[in-house]
């Protein structure tokens, strides 16, 4: 299930533009383009998502979102929409 919705995720953050770095785990590497990873980070917690993000060269603009249920994931997927 975990690998199901994972993969769906970032299908669907990429037709949104978003940069997601393959995974094989239980979570995502995801850049919005133009976007600080920093910034990012704070419009998903201002919007109830919480998610990782360090200040580390090659990483400081993807957040590390871990893969929920599908309705997490699709609050992700609404957020970021709101977002771009």
């Amino acid at each position: 299930t975990i690998r199901a919705i994972r993969d769906d995720t970032a299908a669907k953050l990429q037709d949104m533009g978003c940069l997601v770095t393959d995974s094989h785990t239980n979570f995502l590497f995801v850049e919005v383009p133009g976007l600080p990873g920093a910034k990012l980070y704070e419009l998903l917690r201002e919007q109830g998502i919480l998610v990782r993000q360090w200040n580390r060269p090659r990483i400081e603009n993807r957040c590390r979102v871990t893969v929920g249920t599908q309705e997490e994931m699709d609050a992700l997927i609404k957020a970021l929409e709101e977002i771009k």
